[in-house]
């Protein structure tokens, strides 16, 4: 396997970056980084053997935004590894959507692992994760990812039909502070800021 991974993640509170950095440590390769969140950057196709793709879980599901810009890879003959980053209630459907898509369009998922981060609405709920215990948790799964000879895809748990899809129709809050600058828009990668 060569000495560069890829890691596709969207973390807008930065709940699953945080999950992605302590993995990527662990695994020990050169990383290349791909921000899912980020609209300004037009998405790139995986050149390595292995990708990592990582997103938070939103009502047992994942976010649409990842859902469509993953549907884009294509992955004959390369492997990948995904994570869902929950908030301390369940993960659901989300690695199992994740695991289906990607598989479609024709990579092998080797591993799959979901993990606890802060909520990202209701930051008292797993409020400090992840921590050690978690940290030790991402580490061990990374040292399983490194020494894996798998060539088959991996069976997680979900259901098929996945769950509805939750539509909240709600934007952002802006505080006092606000200054109306804009740069919060430009930056929002489904556009749910005015």
């Amino acid at each position: 396997m060569s000495d560069t991974m890829e890691v596709y993640y969207f973390s807008p509170t930065g709940g699953t970056k945080k999950v992605s950095d302590i993995f990527a440590a662990a695994i020990g390769k050169e990383v290349i980084w791909h921000d899912l969140g980020d609209k300004q950057t037009p998405m790139k196709q995986p050149q390595g053997e292995l990708i990592v793709v990582a997103a938070p879980v939103f009502a047992g599901r994942i976010p649409s935004v990842v859902r469509e810009k993953i549907k884009t890879l294509a992955g004959e003959g390369k492997k990948a590894v995904t994570i869902a980053v929950y908030g301390n209630r369940a993960y659901e459907d989300a690695l199992l959507e994740m695991n289906d898509i990607l598989m479609q369009g024709g990579f092998t998922v080797i591993a799959a692992a979901a993990f606890v981060a802060q909520h990202s609405i209701v930051p008292e709920v797993g409020a400090g994760r992840p921590d050690a215990e978690d940290i030790k948790e991402i580490r061990t799964f990374a040292e399983t990812v490194k020494s894996s000879t798998s060539a088959e895809n991996v069976h997680v748990p979900g259901n098929r039909p996945y769950k509805p899809e939750m539509k909240v129709p709600a934007a952002p809050l802006s505080l006092p502070a606000c200054t109306a600058c804009g740069a919060c828009a430009k930056i929002c990668p489904t556009d749910a800021i005015s």
